[in-house]
């Protein structure tokens, strides 16, 4: 659960794409505590519930139709465009025409919608946009990106086409570069995954299989500073930004190190078998400078890796109807 949240009702009004992603449904009961009722119109190629008393409003939407993107922004109200909606690194891989068309047109057409409609616009990027040639550690907002995945290649795009939006049409365009999410919902087809995978396959059968080496370090951050982060940096005065896109950073850790904390509170076995999602990882960052995000709009994060671990199993053993393995011990 988010914990102490700085409530701000007011008129701000959200239309949410890939709104069932795991991004997505973890907002969604926050914007409702932050910001009241009636805050949020939600968009998807499917429709789907939310842990919330009262279900937002849906409109059905594939973000690559330009014009039903900007007609369903119209209908929604909105303030602010919350375009969620992506193919992560590892699924964009696979599919590499869908994800062109989703995380490159789908970008070009919440932008078009944001200026047409005269609404703020936040899009997420990741730290996929940094690559080989990128400082590996305490990468720096602004520094060399050339990354090698289709996913990577399309952040680097929305980054710069936000950019310009708002300097040639005044388009009020902020974005966050996530690191790895962890949350207690089922991965989602990302590199970091494997830091969610990990707490699922152990609380079920007591053995995992890594996809990364053991001494992978890469940011990562737990689920609830993410989402407080971003709805952070939406709430930030405009006066006080120097930048329209920042580093979001927390902690950085190796899988061993994961599986380490984790094992200390219950059993199992883990074992380290890397496939092609390390090369993927090979290229990113190990740690991430934050230092203007915390600078300019005073972001701090929670969740130490430990804080993060025992409430993944606390999270994931009610899940599964189990008891919590780490207050029966």
């Amino acid at each position: 659960m988010l914990l102490n949240i700085a409530r701000n009702f007011s008129s701000k009004k959200f239309f949410i794409t890939g709104a069932s992603g795991q991004i997505g449904k973890k907002l969604i009961p926050y914007l409702y505590e932050r910001y009241g009722p009636n805050c949020v119109v939600v968009s998807d190629v499917n429709q789907t519930q939310f842990d919330v008393e009262s279900q937002p409003p849906f409109l059905p939407l594939d973000v690559v139709d330009k014009e039903g993107f900007a007609k369903a922004v119209e209908a929604s109200e909105a303030t602010h465009i919350l375009h969620l909606a992506a193919y992560l690194s590892a699924k964009a891989e696979l599919q590499l025409q869908k994800s062109i068309d989703v995380n490159i047109i789908g970008v070009n057409n919440a932008l078009e919608a944001a200026r047409i409609h005269n609404t703020a616009i936040y899009v997420p990027s990741s730290i996929a946009v940094f690559g080989p040639t990128s400082p590996r550690v305490l990468t720096p907002d602004d520094c060399v990106v050339q990354p090698t995945t289709a996913y990577g290649i399309s952040k680097v795009y929305m980054e710069m086409m936000g950019n310009y939006y708002h300097k040639k049409f005044g388009v009020n365009f902020r974005s966050l570069r996530y690191p790895g999410a962890v949350s207690s919902d089922p991965p989602g087809g990302g590199t970091t995954d494997y830091a969610v995978e990990i707490f699922f396959e152990l609380l079920k059968n007591q053995e995992y299989q890594c996809f990364l080496s053991k001494g992978t370090e890469l940011p990562m951050m737990y689920i609830d500073d993410l989402i407080q982060g971003t709805c952070d940096l939406i709430d930030a005065p405009e006066e006080t930004l120097t930048r329209r896109v920042y580093n979001l950073g927390a902690i950085s850790f190796t899988a061993e190190q994961l599986t380490s904390c984790i094992l200390k509170y219950i059993p199992g076995t883990v074992t380290y078998k890397s496939d092609h999602r390390q090369a993927y990882a090979d290229s990113w960052p190990m740690s991430i400078d934050d230092s203007l995000a915390r600078r300019d709009w005073n972001w701090k994060h929670k969740f130490d890796i430990d804080l993060m671990t025992r409430t993944m199993i606390e999270l994931i053993s009610k899940q599964m109807h189990k008891p919590n393995p780490i207050k029966v011990a």
